[in-house]
């Protein structure tokens, strides 16, 4: 096994950042590492900063027969919104009201429904559906 020799500097922050860097090649982030981003931006973004920039950094892939590019999903907060043609789309909002709608191709993908949602199942023996929950239809009551 190789020993890794990180060169000492008479400034800690300094020899901080040599073994943050050191730690991303080791941990496999080479290509980050090497060529995707400034070593002068680690110390001003921030280690969590650069951590959540790798997290989020997309590779390309061919998808659909297109050079795409690829972020994980895990963890995204979105809304499913009905569209005009009766299909439906991931809706992702980001900063300043901006938003970008993905289509759904993925044919089992979970979902959890979030209890500020006002949303509610209806059955009627016949017909299932998810719609609003009845507060916002201002629907009446039935008593048994």
């Amino acid at each position: 096994m190789a020993d890794i020799v990180v060169a000492s500097s008479p400034n800690p922050a300094v020899n901080t950042e040599r073994l943050f860097v050191g730690c991303l090649w080791f941990m496999g982030f080479r290509r980050f590492v090497d060529s995707d981003f400034p070593r002068a931006s680690i110390s001003a973004l921030g280690y969590s900063n650069v951590i959540q920039e790798i997290m989020h950094m997309k590779d390309k892939y061919i998808y659909s027969g297109k050079v795409s590019e690829v972020e994980n999903a895990a963890g995204v907060t979105g809304v499913l919104i009905k569209l005009i043609n009766g299909g439906y789309a991931f809706r992702v909002y980001h900063e300043n009201k901006k938003f970008t709608d993905y289509e759904i191709n993925h044919d089992d993908l979970p979902i959890k429904i979030e209890s500020d949602a006002l949303a509610s199942f209806y059955s009627n023996g016949e017909k299932h559906s998810l719609d609003h929950s009845p507060e916002v239809f201002g629907l009446a009551k039935v008593e048994d």
